[in-house]
């Protein structure tokens, strides 16, 4: 489980780094619809990322606990 952290942990960054780095894009000329486009595509990255990373943490906690609500 803690692998699986991890990973998905290290690619919330990457993908968080990468969209710093796309917004800094402006003093390179890169047409603004591209620049925004990459953005929008990181962010959705991202919020996959997350959402996978809570389901796995979720599944550990429940099977951790014996799964009792």
């Amino acid at each position: 489980m803690l692998d699986a952290t991890v990973t998905y942990t290290i690619a919330v960054l990457l993908c968080v780094g990468a969209v710093s780095i796309t917004e800094g894009a402006v003093i390179v000329p890169i047409p603004q619809p591209a620049i925004g486009g990459a953005v929008n595509v990181l962010l959705v990255m991202i919020g996959t990322f997350l959402i996978s990373l809570i389901i796995r943490l979720k599944r550990s906690a429940d099977a951790a606990g014996g799964g009792a609500r």
